[in-house]
């Protein structure tokens, strides 16, 4: 077979083909003039290499080193044993990616189409063709192999990529769905497009049930914030070009009408090519209720401070303009010349100014007592004593300030020695304290009765009055500083509302307790435990009945200052 070469064409077809990578070419025919003249023809341009046969190509295949580079394959079609389709069909899994070119004096179309079809013949080359045409062919064919690497390199990518992303995704859905926060993705309409598991759990409903729904229906009616405002607040940040979130505390509400309190951070994004605002949301229900009860405990305490100095201002100022009238009246009568002095009339007077005086040291001990405790400067005097002894003399001596009220008195004791370690002044300031409550809240005719019950661990003091007693909402209360059961300021009895706070104070400082039993209208009951324990190293036990006796009545007046009845 003779090519014709157009030189001017193969300069031109050089001179537009200058790149520097080597394509090699498989050349297959029987006949060896043809591949002679085929080989010198392509060699300039590219890597040939030559077969006669079909069998002897199958052959050079079979090396790897070889199949590796090969690019186009051209092939006579009428050769010995093996026409060109049936070799090209069986290169086709040795070098899959390679262009086929098939070179044929004649076929007819069928045989054309079931080549193209089965042998994925790029191109059919009718003989006898001239040189140029061949080169053009070759040309084509080594582009279109080219196309055909980058298509695959491209593919082979995107698919790298793919995987690459469903592996993103797979782990951005693991942190999506395990985040400890609640996420909700809504269009600007508030019509909620994705949520997390968290989400899920948090408002009650399944994945779908959720999708679709607006974000107003998980916000409770009474939350500070609506949707509306939120969307305000993104809007008026995008305006402004701030990137930060909108940060604030509503009320949400779940799949069954429970109310919660929720953190929510919102910020305008892009979501599946679509404008959107992701939320996060946290529960801070238990936190928003701290945060609540802390409140009002400290409106409470406020409130507990202004009353108690209101109540201080009133218990210091009524001694002393009671003071303050008596001395004016005995100023005036002992100024007046012409009228008599009336010594028993002096001697009330100086009385009255002497049980407010009282009163006055009453609260001043109090509140600095007061003090002492919440620093911790407070102390007690432990020592090994009868408590029955003592508690017996301390309710002996004001024995006669409730018989001559009107009040029978009642102690009965189980014991008649038991040996504890205690302070007998705090516990003569206590029972003292317990008895003056007794006489203020307890009428003509009423009974006070102080026992004393005996145990292996505790020993068990008793102080009980058949008084006024104490609402039930309020027993809870007495014990706490500044609190009061009458705060009005003409309650019938006086008192600034710390002493059965210093006496709870007193009994613990024993390791005691104290608790109290109470019906309004019937009565009081105060009883105390005392840990039935010794000191190891202590001082020697003492008789304190005549101490007592001889510093109980001054105290008495003091601790009973603002009972206005009878006092010593």
């Amino acid at each position: 077979m003779k090519f014709v070469i157009n030189k001017d064409k193969l300069r031109e077809l050089n001179k537009t083909d200058s790149k520097d990578k080597k394509y090699t070419i498989l050349l297959i025919d029987d006949e060896l003039a043809n591949l002679e003249a085929l080989t010198r023809l392509l060699e300039e341009e590219y890597d040939v290499i030559k077969a006669e046969n079909g069998f002897e190509a199958l052959n050079i295949l079979k090396d790897e080193s070889c199949s590796k580079k090969i690019n186009l394959i051209i092939s006579d079609q009428r050769m010995p044993g093996m026409t060109g389709v049936e070799l090209l069909k069986q290169t086709i899994s040795i070098v899959p990616n390679a262009i086929r070119i098939i070179l044929t004096g004649f076929m007819d179309v069928k045989d054309i189409i079931d080549s193209i079809n089965e042998g994925h013949i790029y191109k059919f080359l009718l003989k006898p063709l001239e040189a140029d045409e061949l080169l053009i062919s070759v040309k084509r064919a080594l582009e279109t192999y080219e196309l055909k690497m980058k298509n695959i390199k491209l593919i082979d990518e995107l698919k790298q990529t793919n995987k690459k992303l469903k592996k993103s995704e797979v782990y951005l859905s693991t942190i999506f769905n395990s985040v400890s926060d609640a996420i909700l993705i809504h269009d600007f309409n508030g019509i909620i497009v994705n949520v997390n598991d968290t989400a899920n759990r948090l408002y009650g409903y399944l994945h779908d049930e959720l999708i679709g729904m607006s974000i107003k229906d998980i916000i409770s009616k009474n939350s500070p914030y609506i949707y509306d405002d939120i969307l305000k607040l993104i809007n008026d940040r995008k305006k402004n070009k701030i990137n930060t979130p909108v940060t604030l505390e509503a009320i949400s509400i779940d799949k069954n009408h429970k109310e919660f309190w929720v953190e929510s951070n919102s910020r305008a994004i892009i979501f599946n090519e679509q404008k959107a605002i992701i939320a996060t949301v946290r529960d801070i229900t238990e936190r928003k209720n701290t945060e609540l009860k802390s409140k009002e405990e400290a409106l409470e305490l406020e409130k507990l401070r202004t009353e108690f100095f209101a109540n201080i201002s009133h218990e210091l100022r009524t001694p002393l303009n009671i003071i303050l009238g008596v001395i004016q009246i005995l100023r005036r009568d002992l100024l007046d010349k012409e009228k008599p002095i009336d010594k028993g009339k002096i001697i009330n007077n100086i009385d009255i100014e002497r049980q407010n005086c009282f009163r006055l040291l009453r609260l001043i001990n109090n509140l600095i007592d007061s003090t002492k405790l919440d620093a911790g400067h407070f102390e007690i005097d432990m020592i090994n004593c009868n408590i029955v002894s003592v508690v017996e003399e301390i309710t002996l001596s004001v024995a006669g300030y409730i018989i001559n009220n009107n009040i029978n008195l009642i102690f009965d004791t189980d014991v008649e020695e038991k040996i504890i370690a205690c302070d007998p002044d705090k516990i003569e300031r206590i029972m003292l304290n317990l008895l003056s409550n007794c006489i203020k809240f307890t009428d003509d005719d009423g009974s006070i009765f102080v026992n004393i019950f005996d145990g292996e661990e505790y020993i068990t003091l008793s102080v009980e009055d058949t008084g006024i007693g104490i609402p039930e909402e309020k027993v809870e209360i007495i014990f706490d500083r500044f609190r009061q059961v009458d705060k009005s300021f003409t309650r019938n009895y006086e008192g600034s509302g710390i002493g059965l706070s210093l006496v709870k104070s007193l009994v613990e400082m024993h390791d005691g307790t104290i608790s109290v039993e109470s019906k309004y209208g019937v009565g009081t009951k105060f009883t105390i435990k005392l840990p039935v324990k010794v000191l190891n190293k202590s001082k020697e036990r003492v008789n304190i009945s005549n101490n007592i006796i001889n510093t109980c009545v001054e105290k008495i007046n003091i601790e009973f200052s603002d009972i206005y009845k009878q006092h010593l």
